[in-house]
């Protein structure tokens, strides 16, 4: 979590070309992303993301969800992304290691269909996951 948690704040890549960190605590985090995408107008949106832990189970979870009321109104030639929503979850496993699990569902916003999205968000799991491990990896070797 402590990996995954630092990098929310790290510069962006990818697709995401500004990011302003609007509020910041140990618990929960709002920013403002512009996001460059191919093909289609380039997307904004505020995200807020909390964490959390169950004290009984061990079991560690970041939700996020857009928040675009939280942040500016819609960036001059940007289309506003009015649905994001998910959650990580992280259960120890007996043994050692966890599981985790994770969700989203998003709306692109604008005239586009969610149907025709939904593989290009599916290669950026992918790309979110293996810079999610590799944070998690980093932070657990400076222990």
């Amino acid at each position: 979590l402590a990996g995954l948690w630092a990098g929310l704040t790290d510069p962006p890549q990818g697709t995401v070309k500004k990011r302003e960190v609007l509020r910041k605590s140990d618990t929960e985090l709002v920013f403002y992303d512009q996001v460059k995408t191919p093909v289609v107008s380039d997307r904004d949106y505020t995200m807020r993301i909390s964490q959390s832990k169950d004290e009984k189970t061990g079991s560690l979870q970041v939700r996020f969800e857009t928040a675009n009321e939280l942040g500016p109104p819609a960036a001059s030639g940007f289309v506003r992304i009015p649905v994001v929503r998910g959650s990580w979850l992280i259960e120890p496993s007996e043994g050692g290691g966890a599981k985790l699990t994770y969700q989203c569902y998003s709306e692109p916003g604008g005239s586009i269909p969610a149907f025709m999205v939904r593989g290009a968000q599916q290669n950026q799991v992918v790309v979110d996951m293996r810079r999610m491990l590799d944070r998690a990896q980093r932070a657990a070797s400076a222990k």
